[in-house]
């Protein structure tokens, strides 16, 4: 779900900014991502446009924390972190020294140590058999029929997350008056709120860029995954009003 907004009168975009910090302490919002950069290369893929690594797992000293999509993680649920895939993203992972797989649920990032390429959930790695090892070689396969080729990720700045499609209005008209495009996107399962982004960026350089700007403009900022088919709809979107201008 998207919107773009045009510029507005500061005066109007001051009362918003009124508006929504009463209404942000109510507000529940994703947890920050680090803004230090993490450089990671593109996946390692076999003709079969699979990726071959080492999978680990966490338990129960990360559940019922925040994951990277701001979801408490749920250590019998099959879910998985990875460091490039987009969040949301359904796999099959199939463990190679047993050949048992399972599907599930990228909602998470990391594994951050060196030669490991995704962290199961409990469930996922008693599934594959793996638990008393603690790691094993696998195959993850891409299950998403919405990609045509296997997804990198995208940035944006997340400013802001409401329960009241209002408020997050009134923060996105904010923001566009200084010079930003924004949009809104549904996030969170059990009660989605109403994410007010400006961006996507392909570059994660260039979307801190613009946090350190938001930043200096008064706005909370924090650096977020953007779902690839979200952001080709409004670059789509970009080039369209850029040609109508």
């Amino acid at each position: 779900m998207s919107r773009r907004w045009t510029r507005i009168p500061r005066t109007v975009a001051l009362a918003a900014l009124l508006s929504v910090a009463a209404a942000a302490c109510a507000a529940t919002a994703q947890p920050p991502l680090p803004l230090e950069d993490q450089a990671y290369g593109p996946s390692i893929l076999t003709p079969r446009a699979t990726e071959m690594g080492i999978a680990s797992w966490y338990g129960p000293g990360f559940h019922g924390k925040l994951t990277a999509n701001g979801e408490r993680y749920d250590q019998h649920g099959l879910t998985a972190a990875h460091r490039t895939l987009p969040l949301g993203t359904w796999v099959e992972v199939r463990n190679l020294r047993s050949d048992r797989s399972v599907k599930v649920r990228v909602n998470d990032r990391g594994p951050y140590k060196k030669g490991r390429s995704i962290d199961m959930s409990y469930a996922a790695a008693k599934a594959l058999g793996m638990i008393d090892k603690g790691t094993a070689p696998v195959e993850i396969r891409l299950l998403d029929s919405d990609y045509t080729n296997w997804p990198t990720i995208l940035y944006a700045v997340q400013i802001g997350a409401f329960g009241q499609r209002l408020v997050a209005d009134r923060l996105g008209y904010s923001v566009a008056d200084h010079g930003y495009h924004a949009y809104l996107k549904l996030v969170g399962t059990d009660s989605p709120l109403y994410a007010v982004r400006v961006g996507p960026f392909r570059q994660r350089t260039e979307a801190k860029r613009v946090a350190r700007a938001l930043g200096r403009d008064g706005f909370e900022v924090q650096l977020v995954d953007e779902d690839p088919r979200t952001a080709s709809y409004l670059m789509r979107q970009a080039r369209t009003a850029e040609q109508t201008h």
